[in-house]
């Protein structure tokens, strides 16, 4: 059986609120409004929402020739075609009885309903706004474009040319919802028996036929025959049971037949019959796109089918050389786009938990995403009226959810701000209808127990209403954001988001790019509280930034990070995601991190929480430095540059300072290859040659001494090369120490500050943590404030550190002392007395640093000595006389004579025998390399002299060197010799200095030797022998310096020149005796 061509409907009386069918409308007639209906189309005579819903119309029989519906008064029939009446929407009253009730109480939404300002709402074109692109502003009301118009709508006098068959009287002169009472039904007593096999036997023909070709007018014969079987479900078992059981061979013809056709034009009806049939099977709960195996793709196809077509100008021009080509293609686009809008509301007609509209969006979804102008406009005028088919005959039951309602919002927010008009007029009046939908989905969702929740809601939703002008709200997509994110749940605000995000890369115009940039900062604004998976929103913003050229855009998507990471609870997320970037940071991280721009308290707290990641890592030891410590230090170095964060900074100046310091301090010789990378970081990218860990520090240091105006410390640091030291292995600490000076010198307030901040830091971290701190903390223990801190932080802890195995805490413990001691307090000098033996041991190490640094503080400590300790100190730096480094004797040297001028006022005769001890390497060292030291040498003998009431000869002040002038050296030896005869060996004491390092010292001991051995009586000197002084003298004969061989050959002469005088003739000593013995 062929269903054929199907006849006109006659016209009929409509329920009130329901658009009346023309001639000339399809069988299966839909109606939809040019816009959303007035509010004196909506209410009742009293202005307020009807109290009952309008009257079903009784199904109307199909056939060869249809008859006229019943009267919509009649009672709908009982039997099989009861339960095709239309399904129950929301009778928004309030005195409801409970058999009338839904899954739901009503009463409570109608009231929530009834306080939504949504009745009075106008569409207003783009271009009617006068204050940029989207206003609140009065305006004058554009004219809108019907629905035929939109849909490329031909009149009358158009359609009387056209000879198709199938074309003919069927455009539509108006439009609306599609009304489930139009359906056409065929009743059982209209056909046999035998009719039914046939019809039955003719699908079965072609489902058995699928592999052959098909002609065109067997394609139609089989849609239509599936059509007409359609309209037979409701009282037919049998046509129930053959369709149910070949529903996917007929899923899988539908998709042959929809292949077969072309995509590039529009020549037949057989989208439109294709249409027509699925629209048919769904009304009877046959949803051949939802349940059949193959309905997704054949969905698909469909959807493509219609949408992908050309557009109608493309269409009108590749049908221009036919005859009356452009009216028959207008048309039929007309008609099948028609009869696509009206399958999709089919679907969702009697949806409770819509779920088939989101199967709907889904197949849409890309295409109300695309970049082709008459792809998103087909798209969303087929979502325009399934939302407002779905609006009108709401019935939902629990558990009834939109999973993407967020995503849905969103791009109806985009598509709102479309450039082309009719699109966004056409997604102004889909939120319009998306925002009803919400709030019943949203009562059912929170329930009657939430009522107060939900009126808090509504409340807040209308006064926007209000503020915004309901007229001109559904073409402002910043002002729909602001709405729907009040019933938004974090959910759909993430998608909301994402959808967002994801599109900026497509949107095809500038501006339109604009609008979803501010529509996300005005919604992350309003909804920071609430968003969940924060981090994915991080990762999008940071994956889409590089495809944003526009500043003023770029600006806005950056705002959003900054308005994440002010939240409290999502500040470690945030940070966390940044942070797992590759250093350094390429330049759309960088700018991230630059852009950042909080309140005062959040700068403070974002500083803190980079501060407590680095120092996280530097309390750790491990062999290689950690990523996060590098991502950090790079972080903040870019935060620093931009300079939004300088209050904070001058805040947590102490911890940022002293903690850059220590990560210097750590990274001291670590190449790449010592950071533990990622995994998935480490072999992904290289990095540039000249970044190292030590280098990520020292410019982040650099960058917070300019952006906290420490001008003086960074000019003491580059002149005095400062970043030269704190990058030395070796010379960390002294950089350290020059940078504290610096601070104190001209910020003591900063200074006092940090004091204070590392009292507790002293004893944490590693060693390289404790180091630095100490060598500030020691620094600072000159500023007067340090008398304020109790013993135990200063002299306690320097006394600790005194008694350290480690050398470098041992000098900082020395150099902590000599700082405490420029206060002279009386307490803190008795304490640093009881110290003495730890200091004075400090003379005899290795280190440089810590004998001077021992040697400073004992020079403090002089006035408070008795004279036991003074000459223990004396005896103590006899051997630095003698030390290779010329800034060690110098010290010594210079210490002696202080010792000696302090001695003069104490035991004068004790200090005597001390000072005699020392005359031997002062008079050789007079001859020492370095003319510092040789100086004070002059001065510490005369203080000498002085103690023991000798008058030096002149020749001892003598600068010249004595193998150049003898008499001199003559002059001093023997002198020295004759005061010294009889009180002090000074031979013995000379012969030490012949294995002195320095050459001018060997020189000047053998010529020394030499010269008091001339001048001692023979007595004294036969009484010593010579051997030992020849022993000592012979090694210096093969020196390498010339000088020193001829000076010693002159000594060896001298010496045994002596000797031989000083030993008895045996001749004269026999004659004596033989005279004795002789008669």
């Amino acid at each position: 059986m062929d269903s054929g061509a199907l006849e006109k409907s006659e016209k009929t009386p409509e329920a009130p609120g329901t658009a009346s069918r023309d001639e000339g409308t399809p069988p299966l007639a839909w109606e939809r409004d040019s816009g959303p209906k007035w509010k004196s189309e909506r209410e009742g005579p009293e202005g307020q929402l009807p109290t009952e819903a309008s009257p079903p119309e009784k199904e109307a029989p199909a056939g060869p020739t249809a008859s006229p519906p019943a009267d919509p008064t009649a009672s709908p029939p009982a039997g099989p075609t009861a339960s095709l009446r239309a399904p129950k929407t929301f009778r928004y009253t309030e005195n409801r009885s409970d058999s009338e009730t839904s899954s739901y109480n009503m009463s409570d939404l109608d009231v929530l309903l009834s306080e939504l300002s949504l009745e009075d709402f106008t569409v207003f074109s783009q271009s009617s706004v006068k204050e940029g692109t989207f206003s609140s502003c009065t305006s004058t009301l554009s004219t809108r474009k019907p629905l035929e118009e939109v849909l490329s709508y031909v009149s009358d006098s158009d359609s009387d040319n056209l000879n198709h068959p199938y074309l003919k009287d069927t455009t539509p002169k108006k439009s609306g919802v599609l009304l489930k009472s139009k359906i056409e039904l065929i009743p059982e007593a209209s056909i046999s028996q035998d009719s039914m096999k046939v019809l039955t036997g003719s699908i079965q023909d072609h489902l058995n036929s699928e592999q052959k070709i098909h002609g065109e007018a067997e394609k139609l014969t089989f849609l239509r025959n599936l059509t007409t079987l359609s309209k037979t479900l409701s009282w037919s078992e049998n046509s129930v049971s053959f369709i149910k059981n070949r529903l996917e061979k007929i899923t899988k013809a539908i998709s042959m037949l929809v292949k077969q056709e072309s995509l590039h034009s529009l020549v037949s009806t057989m989208l439109q019959e294709v249409f027509i049939t699925v629209t048919n099977l769904s009304f009877q709960n046959i949803h051949l796109l939802l349940t059949s195996p193959g309905g997704s793709s054949l969905f698909s196809s469909l959807t493509r089918s219609i949408i992908a077509l050309p557009s109608v100008k493309t269409l009108r021009r590749l049908e221009s050389g036919r005859c009356d080509g452009p009216q028959k293609t207008e048309v039929l686009y007309t008609q099948t786009l028609l009869a696509f809008c009206e399958m999709l509301q089919s679907l969702v007609m009697s949806d409770p938990h819509l779920e088939k509209l989101e199967t709907i969006l889904e197949q849409l979804d890309p295409w109300l995403q695309s970049k082709v102008d008459h792809e998103r406009e087909r798209a969303v005028i087929s979502l325009s009226l399934a939302l407002r088919c779905l609006s009108r005959n709401l019935s939902l039951k629990p558990p009834a959810q939109l999973k993407r309602l967020g995503h849905l919002v969103a791009l109806l927010a985009l598509l709102c701000g479309d450039q082309e008009e009719d699109i966004s007029l056409e997604a102004s009046e889909s939120t319009h209808h998306l925002l009803r939908i919400t709030v019943h989905l949203k009562y059912l969702t929170f329930g009657p127990k939430s009522l107060l929740k939900m009126r808090g809601l509504m409340k807040k939703c209308n006064d926007l209403l209000r503020i915004y002008n309901t007229e001109k709200f559904f073409n402002n997509p910043f002002q729909i954001a602001e709405v729907f994110e009040i019933f938004l749940s974090p959910k759909e605000l993430f998608q909301f988001i994402m959808t967002i995000l994801n599109g900026m890369k497509n949107l095809k115009h500038l501006c339109t790019q604009e609008t979803a940039g501010r529509l996300l900062e005005i919604l992350v604004k309003n909804a920071s509280t609430r968003l969940e998976k924060v981090p994915e929103i991080v990762r999008a913003i940071c994956t889409h930034l590089p495809s944003i050229g526009q500043h003023s855009t770029r600006h806005q998507v950056m705002s959003l990070v900054s308005l994440l990471i002010a939240e409290p609870k999502s500040t470690n997320q945030v940070l966390n995601y940044l942070l797992s970037h590759p250093v350094p940071y390429d330049r759309h991280i960088a700018e991230l991190w630059r852009s950042l721009e909080v309140e005062e308290t959040c700068n403070a707290w974002i500083l803190w929480q980079l501060l407590r990641k680095l120092q996280k890592c530097q309390s750790t030891s491990r062999n290689k430095m950690a990523y996060v410590a590098i991502a950090t230090t790079d972080a903040l170095y870019e935060v620093f540059v931009a300079n939004k964060f300088r209050p904070a900074m001058y805040r947590l100046f102490p911890q940022l300072l002293m903690t850059l310091l220590i990560q210097v301090h750590h990274s001291i010789g670590l190449k790449i290859s010592d950071v533990a990378f990622p995994r998935n970081m480490s072999k992904r990218r290289g990095f540039p040659s000249n970044f190292t860990p030590l280098s990520c520090a020292i410019q982040a240091s650099k960058a917070f001494l300019i952006r906290t105006c420490c001008w003086h410390e960074l000019n003491t640091m580059e002149r005095e090369r400062g970043w030269d030291l704190l990058e030395g292995k070796n010379d960390h600490l002294q950089g350290v120490r020059l940078l504290a000076n610096a601070l104190l010198e001209k910020n003591s307030i900063f200074a006092q500050r940090i004091l204070y901040l590392l009292i507790p830091l002293l004893n944490r971290g590693n060693e390289r943590h404790k180091l630095t701190s100490a060598a500030f903390f020691v620094e600072l223990l000159q500023s007067p404030l340090s008398k304020r801190l109790p013993r135990e932080y200063t002299t306690g802890r320097l006394g600790q550190w005194l008694q350290s195995e480690n050398e470098l805490f041992r000098t900082l413990g020395l150099r902590g002392l000599r700082n405490l001691l420029c206060h002279q307090r009386k307490v803190q000098v008795e304490e640093i007395k009881k110290m003495l033996p730890f200091i004075s041991s400090s003379l005899q190490k290795r280190s440089k640093r810590e004998v001077l640094f021992a040697i400073d503080v004992l020079r403090k400590l002089l006035d408070k000595m008795d004279s036991r300790t003074l000459s223990s100190v004396i005896n103590s730096l006899l051997f630095l006389l003698s030390d290779v480094r010329q800034d060690v004797r110098l010290s010594a040297v210079s210490l002696l004579g202080d010792s000696i001028k302090v001695g003069k006022g104490k035991d004068k005769e004790s200090m005597k025998s001390h000072v005699l001890h020392t005359l031997v390497p002062l008079i050789l060292h007079l001859q020492d390399e370095d003319v510092g030291v040789a100086k004070a040498c002059r001065k510490t003998l005369g203080l000498s002299g002085q103690l023991l009431g000798w008058k030096l000869p002149r020749q001892v002040n003598s600068p010249h060197p004595w193998h150049s002038h003898p008499s001199a050296a003559e002059k001093t030896c023997q002198f020295f010799e004759k005061n010294c005869r009889g009180k002090c060996n000074i031979l013995d004491q000379s012969l030490e200095f012949t294995k002195s390092p320095q050459f001018q010292i060997r020189r000047a001991s053998s010529q020394f030797i030499g010269l008091v051995v001339k001048n001692m009586k023979p007595s004294q000197l036969c009484m010593k022998g010579t051997d030992g002084i020849e022993d000592a003298l012979s090694p210096l004969l093969n020196d390498h310096e010339p000088s020193v061989r001829i000076i010693t050959i002159q000594a060896l002469n001298r010496v045994q020149k002596a000797s031989l005088c000083a030993e008895p003739k045996p001749e004269s000593s026999w004659r004596k005796l033989f005279s004795c013995v002789s008669p």
